[in-house]
C-alpha cells in the first residue's frame, strides 16, 4: 500500500506533495529548552504576512502604498519586479495589469503582502536591504513566481516590503506555519551570506531574558481582532490601511 501511494504522489496527485510545493524546503527547527540568561539575545528573523489580496484593484493600492503612501515616507521608495528591474511609480497599475490575474474562486486570493524585518540594533542600511530582498527573493523567481517589493528605512527598524503573486500558473502557495517557519529560516540562511547573525527559532524556545520577558499570549486579543476585521473590510472595499512596522 505504502508503494502505491508513492506512486500516486508522483505520476497522479504531482504538485501535491507539500515539500515539492513550496520554493524554499527547510527542516523543522529542533525543540530547544527555553532558559534565563543575561546574556544580549541574538536578533530573531520576522517575517510575517500583512495582507491577502483578492483583487487586481487591491494588488494596486498595496504597491503605491509601498511606494508613497506609508506613513512618514519623505520621497518615494524604489520599486522592482521579480527581474530586477526599477518600476516607476507611475507604471505600477500596468505592471500589475500585465500579471493577468484573475480569481478562480470565490474570495480566492491572488498576491500576499509579506513584510520582512530587521531589529534595528542591526543597523541594515537601504542599500543593504534592497540587496537581501532580491537575493531573499530567488527561489520564487527561479519558480516562476512574479512579485515586486521596496525597502522602508525611516521607521524604527529596516523592513522589505513584498507584493508576491499567489501562483505561478502552475502551483499555488500557501502560507502556514510550516510555510512561515520556513520563510524566517531563510531569512536566518541569506543573513549569513551577509555576515549577520540570526536566528529563526520557534516562539515557545526562545530565550527569557530578566531585560527582555517575553510572556507568550494564549488567545488573541479583542484589539487585534477588531484589527482583522477592519483589515478584512478594506480589502474587500480595496482600501490599504497604513499600518506601523
Amino acid at each position: 500500500m505504502a508503494n502505491k501511494r508513492n506512486w500516486l504522489d508522483e505520476h497522479i496527485r504531482g504538485i501535491y506533495v507539500k515539500h515539492q510545493r513550496f520554493p524554499i524546503d527547510y527542516p523543522p527547527p529542533a525543540k530547544q529548552k527555553a532558559t534565563l540568561s543575561f546574556k544580549v539575545p541574538v536578533p530573531e528573523a520576522m517575517v510575517k504576512v500583512a495582507f491577502y489580496i483578492k483583487s487586481p484593484q487591491g494588488a494596486k493600492n498595496i504597491a503605491h502604498y509601498i511606494a508613497h503612501g506609508s506613513e512618514g515616507m519623505e520621497k518615494d521608495a524604489r520599486v522592482y519586479d521579480d527581474e530586477r528591474r526599477l518600476i516607476q511609480t507611475e507604471k505600477l497599475n500596468e505592471t500589475i495589469d500585465a500579471y493577468q490575474m484573475k480569481q478562480r474562486r470565490k474570495n480566492g486570493n491572488l498576491m500576499v503582502h509579506l513584510i520582512v524585518s530587521f531589529p534595528k540594533r542591526m543597523k541594515v542600511g537601504e542599500e543593504e536591504g534592497y540587496r537581501f530582498v532580491e537575493r531573499y527573493m530567488e527561489p520564487f523567481a527561479k519558480k516562476g513566481y512574479r512579485y515586486l517589493y521596496a525597502v522602508h528605512t525611516r521607521q524604527s527598524a529596516t523592513h522589505g516590503h513584498i507584493l508576491l503573486q499567489m501562483s505561478n500558473g502552475r502551483e499555488r502557495l500557501k502560507f502556514k506555519k510550516p510555510q512561515l517557519q520556513m520563510l524566517r529560516q531563510h531569512q536566518v540562511e541569506v543573513a549569513k551570506e551577509f555576515g549577520w547573525e540570526m536566528q529563526a527559532t520557534r516562539f515557545q524556545d526562545r530565550d527569557f531574558s530578566l531585560t527582555q520577558m517575553i510572556v507568550p499570549r494564549k488567545r488573541k486579543t479583542i484589539r487585534y481582532k477588531q484589527r482583522r476585521k477592519l483589515e478584512e473590510i478594506a480589502q474587500k472595499n480595496g482600501i490599504s490601511l497604513q499600518r506601523s512596522f
